[in-house]
């Protein structure tokens, strides 16, 4: 037991480097035709190494742990399978999207990139056999989005107000880790006076919320001191 636990150590300590995988993920929006995108697995090592690829579905509980399950392959597909790769070389995976493209909320699915090493080991030497293992994966995604004018999974629930504090409400409802696909918040009050913020210049909303779970965000005060505090409103403004 203790030697086939160093084995798989060494293992993965002298190829936890031989390859990388770009990009680490990809958003495809619904058009005419299939979506289609590709990554690339480069081999930094002295040696060739196989390349196999999985799909799986993903979504993230109510307390963020991340579920994988089987794709249907009427949904998905990658080709090749698998590939050879030589040393200092690389190799592109084609994955096609075929799946309904009519969705209202974003789904997003796991690509995993795995290293497949035949380990010959002294008893099975001897019997001429081998066996194959996993030694390493990348765990890359891709994001079907929502065409234009579909609903996003995270919303905007409103502007709060605690001990004199402003904060902004958002809830993720979709099943997966995900950000808010506004570009900017416009505060405005009745006097017809607005201040544009940047969703990207606050910290509240610069990582992915949560499956199913709310964000409260803080409101710097000096973003609205200028307005009037007692009719304030918000509206989200989208890329378009």
């Amino acid at each position: 037991m203790i030697k086939a636990t160093l084995l798989l150590i060494l293992l993965i300590s002298s190829n936890s480097l031989a390859y990388t995988v770009s990009p680490a993920g990809l958003d495809l929006i619904p058009k005419a035709g299939k979506l289609t995108g590709v990554f690339v697995v480069e081999n930094t090592g002295k040696q060739e190494l196989k390349i196999g690829v999985q799909l799986k579905t993903m979504i993230y509980d109510d307390k963020g742990n991340e579920e994988r399950g089987p794709i249907d392959s009427k949904d998905m597909v990658v080709f090749p399978k698998t590939a050879t790769i030589p040393a200092n070389s690389s190799a592109a995976f084609r994955v096609v999207y075929t799946g309904n493209q009519d969705v209202s909320v974003q789904k997003t699915f796991r690509v995993l990139f795995n290293e497949i090493r035949t380990q010959e080991l002294d008893t099975e030497k001897k019997k001429g056999t081998a066996t194959l293992g996993v030694v390493m994966a990348y765990a890359n995604y891709i994001n079907i989005k929502p065409k234009s004018g579909k609903k996003e999974p995270v919303v905007f629930e409103g502007l709060i107000e605690k001990d004199e504090q402003k904060y902004l409400s958002f809830k993720n409802d979709g099943d997966f880790l995900a950000k808010t696909e506004a570009e900017s918040l416009v505060f405005k009050d009745k006097s017809g006076k607005s201040v544009k913020v940047l969703v990207s210049n606050l910290d509240g909303l610069k990582t992915p919320i949560f499956a199913k779970t709310k964000r409260i965000v803080s409101l710097p005060p000096s973003v609205v001191k200028d307005l009037d505090q007692k009719t304030l409103g918000v509206t989200l403004e989208f890329r378009k």
